[in-house]
């Protein structure tokens, strides 16, 4: 019981971790994205709707 127990918790805590990596590599390359973009595309209205719209991304 407490080997079973202790298998679903070295699961979760795994899997906790692997789920937290992702977060953050997902908002890295949002915000290299956004870098990217501020550089490369003339200012202009769509621009600032695009940031917006990624920022806005639940995670």
């Amino acid at each position: 019981r407490d080997r079973l127990f202790l298998k679903i918790f070295a699961i979760t805590v795994i899997v906790g971790m692997f789920s937290l990596a992702l977060a953050f590599i997902i908002i890295y390359m949002v915000r290299k994205t956004q870098r990217y973009r501020k550089y490369h595309i003339p200012a202009n209205g769509s621009l600032n709707e695009q940031t917006k719209h990624l920022t806005n991304i639940p995670v």
